[in-house]
């Protein structure tokens, strides 16, 4: 599942043509889904908002010069960290690449959780008559990830959320794997969301579930972003999460 804003076919093939985590994946024996979250340009919108005139809707998409910082790729729009693994000549593609969200309004939370309830009808629809899953989460994909493991953890072998939004205080019925990346220094918003998801691993655990936390720079791998599926070192990343994946799920 996509971060906020972002397309599932962004799993298919790096901004600089290599192949994605949907075939790193397929390649290590897992089939893969990509799954396009609801109310989005890709996905479908509803019209009635706007046809309806209400002053607050809106279509949101990401600049790039806001995400900039805020996702850790360098100190100041244009200029990258010395050790960014992101394939920078890409990046004007990937700007090109950002998909239009349905907003009932520009409120960070209130726009996430607009999306929950028609992702979890979907995951289910797709589950559905399959094998239990591992959901792969990124970003803002996180809060309904954990979401359908609470309501449906019958479907679902384990997550791995990649940054995510809404790592939950207790405990997660299936194992769960957290993954986040470099340059914290400054990504004030990024050091909140580790903590919570710290606590979430130490919940698990506690229950007797198979849970981990991944801080990418203390492992010996510096300067991923929150773009780190499509960096130059995603095979890497993704033959890691794939050996956790085969140990624990």
């Amino acid at each position: 599942m996509p971060g906020f804003g972002i397309a599932a076919d962004s799993y298919l093939k790096t901004p600089d043509g290599r192949e994605g985590w949907a075939m790193d994946f397929v390649r290590r024996g897992h089939p893969a889904y990509l799954f396009e979250p609801s109310h989005s340009t890709r996905s479908g919108v509803d019209t009635g908002f706007y046809l309806r005139g209400d002053a607050s809707a809106k279509l949101f998409s990401w600049g790039g010069d806001h995400v900039w910082r805020r996702w850790g790729l360098g100190p100041t729009p244009g200029v990258p960290f010395s050790d960014s693994r992101f394939p920078k000549d890409s990046w004007d593609k990937v700007v090109a690449s950002f998909i239009g969200i349905e907003a009932p309004t520009i409120a960070g939370t209130q726009m996430v959780t607009h999306q929950v309830e028609a992702n979890l009808a979907g995951l289910h629809q797709l589950q559905t008559g399959k094998p239990r899953a591992v959901i792969i989460a990124h970003s803002a994909a996180g809060v309904s990830a954990f979401a359908f493991a609470g309501r449906h953890p019958d479907q679902v072998a384990a997550l791995v959320v990649v940054e995510p939004v809404g790592c939950p205080q207790s405990a997660v019925g299936v194992p769960v794997l957290a993954v986040f990346a470099d340059h914290m220094e400054v990504r004030e918003q990024m050091l909140v969301r580790a903590e919570e998801c710290k606590a979430t691993v130490a919940a698990t655990r506690k229950a007797g579930i198979s849970a981990d936390y991944w801080s990418l720079p203390e492992r010996g791998i510096a300067g991923n972003s929150h773009l780190l599926m499509m960096e130059t070192n995603s095979k890497e990343l993704a033959d890691l999460i794939a050996t956790w994946i085969d140990d624990n799920a």
